[in-house]
């Protein structure tokens, strides 16, 4: 029984805890040039699936100016989300 109390205090884990202000950096960290590839192999796919979704003058709406800066904001976080999936799941890609 004590074992069983143990785990559920260890598995009781906030959202503050989980997304602590270095997390990010952390995730991008472990799997940087997973990042780099995504980036270069798959960054017109995400960008262009984006526009698809959300309607093609999304980044538009935010002024021409700020445009690029807000595709390649979205771009970063959908490649972001994949590498916590694989940081949640304990994935590394080495060389």
């Amino acid at each position: 029984m004590a074992s069983d109390a143990a785990k559920k205090s260890q598995s009781a884990v906030t959202m503050a805890d989980r997304f602590s202000k270095d997390k990010p950096l952390v995730v991008a960290g472990l799997n940087p040039i997973t990042l780099y590839c995504m980036w270069q192999l798959m960054g017109g796919f995400v960008r262009n699936n984006v526009r698809t979704h959300f309607g093609q003058g999304i980044f538009e709406s935010f002024g021409s100016v700020y445009a690029p800066m807000f595709e390649r904001g979205a771009t970063l976080l959908v490649f972001w989300l994949i590498l916590f999936w694989m940081y949640r799941r304990k994935i590394s890609l080495r060389l």
